[in-house]
């Protein structure tokens, strides 16, 4: 019998299918259903269900409580056109203005703290030039860290210096960087901690154990602990978060040798060479 996990595979698939990432989606309402299933409920759920789901938290923002029904809405909206016995949760439920996030910006003194704590938090030499070399690379180039572990070997043009970047509904843009950057790319996809995953030659760059692309919440937990051994703290409300990397970028575009500089110890600081 169809549960409701397996339903949402089904919708992930699909909707991915036509060019939509859906992480947050993914990651909320497969909590969603992890409760269901703790209360005993693989098939079904009541509106009354997903407000107290979403309201777990009692000390959490309420835009946190809309964010997570809102999720968990476009699901029970797909389940109910689809027939299956799961009501179509209103509008207007929980309303709550996000409040706008205030941007870490991060400092020289941070990113070499990041970069430094790889080496003492990860034993393992594939995730500890992973963590590495996707700080570095978020950190000399501004890209989202949705669209770093989405690159794919062949995204690389290492003739060009370019990176081609594919975004949600098949948009892409081309990002052109420092030549370090190209290389450090580059020697990273050499790894032998990496090639010995066996990944596919023309998939992501940065792989598993298993060979296969990051998700997003996998890789944030390894920033969580980047972040605490590096000792960062939050600055009043702004929390030292990966999208933050981006800001980083942007105040040091007048500089550029020094931050693909950066990019490019990464690897070598990996490697011992």
């Amino acid at each position: 019998m169809t549960t409701l996990r397996d339903r949402l595979e089904e919708y992930l698939a699909m909707r991915r299918a036509l060019g939509f990432q859906l992480n947050d989606l993914e990651r909320q309402v497969g909590l969603f259903c992890t409760w269901l299933e703790a209360r005993g409920q693989t098939q079904t759920f009541t509106i009354n269900d997903a407000v107290t789901w979403a309201r777990l938290n009692p000390d959490a923002h309420p835009s946190w409580w809309a964010t997570r029904l809102s999720l968990v809405r476009r699901f029970a909206a797909y389940l109910n056109a689809n027939g299956v016995d799961v009501p179509v949760i209103p509008n207007g439920l929980l309303p709550a203005r996000k409040p706008r996030a205030v941007p870490f910006i991060y400092s020289q003194d941070d990113i070499d703290a990041l970069l430094a704590a790889c080496d003492t938090e990860f034993t393992d030499e594939r995730v500890r030039a992973t963590v590495y070399t996707v700080i570095g690379l978020l950190a000399a180039t501004g890209l989202r860290i949705s669209e770093a572990l989405n690159l794919r070997v062949d995204d690389i043009h290492q003739n060009d210096d370019v990176l081609v970047i594919k975004a949600a509904k098949s948009h892409e843009r081309l990002v052109p960087v420092h030549p370090t950057t190209t290389a450090a790319l580059t020697r990273h996809l050499a790894l032998p901690a990496r090639t010995a995953t066996h990944p596919d030659p023309h998939g992501p760059v940065f792989v598993t154990s298993k060979g296969t692309g990051y998700r997003y919440v996998s890789f944030l937990a390894l920033f969580k602990r980047v972040r605490e051994a590096a000792g960062l703290t939050p600055h009043g409300r702004a929390r030292p978060r990966l999208h933050d990397l981006r800001h980083y970028a942007d105040r040091r575009i007048m500089y550029p040798v020094e931050v693909f500089m950066l990019v490019e110890a990464v690897p070598v600081a990996i490697s011992g060479t």
